[in-house]
């Protein structure tokens, strides 16, 4: 669950990636300064992953016991995923697609992108560095802020940093900021019914 969860997000956002109307917030942020510093996404992503990582620990050493082998899969995994990805698609796709096809694409990315993440969390093996970072501060200013309160910040922090150095914010940010929540939700009853239950 663990593997084919980190697989699916990663294909989910080198779709959002490749047909460039724009990605999660936490991409947004990766994507420019990938373009910035010249250097690929995956290798971007494992840095910036890694300083995340680092960051939360030292804010708050409780935080230690959320980390499993399921934060270093995902760290180290995921963005060298969407490298090759993208080095398929550059390859076999053309470079200007047809309204349609993107947008076909990016919600049938978008629903494979939710499974990922249900997949991901209910293999409970570790939660990944941005949401580590997330739970550090709340733990760092002792429950002051709640976790939307803190992710909403996360996430607009990430996203204006994005933006203003370059990322593009399109309609594919606001449905992955706004709907996979609720999307997820709904893989997940699915998931408990057809999948915990039945195969573990």
């Amino acid at each position: 669950m663990l593997i084919t969860g980190c697989l699916l997000i990663g294909y989910g956002i080198s779709v959002f990636k490749f047909v460039n109307w724009g990605v999660d917030s936490y991409g947004t942020m990766v994507i420019a300064l990938s373009d910035i510093f010249k250097a690929s996404y995956g290798n971007t992503l494992l840095t910036c992953n890694i300083i995340l990582f680092a960051i939360s620990v030292l804010m708050c050493r409780p935080c230690i016991k959320m980390i499993g082998i399921g934060t270093l899969i995902n760290m180290s995994m995921i963005g060298y995923v969407i490298d090759f990805l993208d080095f398929l698609y550059l390859r076999f796709f053309p470079l200007q697609l047809s309204i349609y096809v993107k947008f076909i694409w990016s919600v049938s990315a978008f629903f494979i992108f939710s499974i990922g993440v249900d997949l991901y969390i209910k293999a409970n093996l570790g939660i990944a560095p941005y949401e580590l970072m997330n739970m550090s501060i709340i733990k760092h200013f002792n429950e002051k802020f709640s976790f939307h309160q803190v992710r909403v910040f996360q996430d607009l922090l990430m996203l204006a940093g994005g933006f203003a150095l370059g990322s593009v914010i399109g309609i594919n940010t606001v449905i992955l900021s706004f709907f996979t929540g609720v999307v997820v939700h709904f893989f997940s009853k699915i998931c408990e019914k057809h999948i915990i239950k039945d195969r573990w």
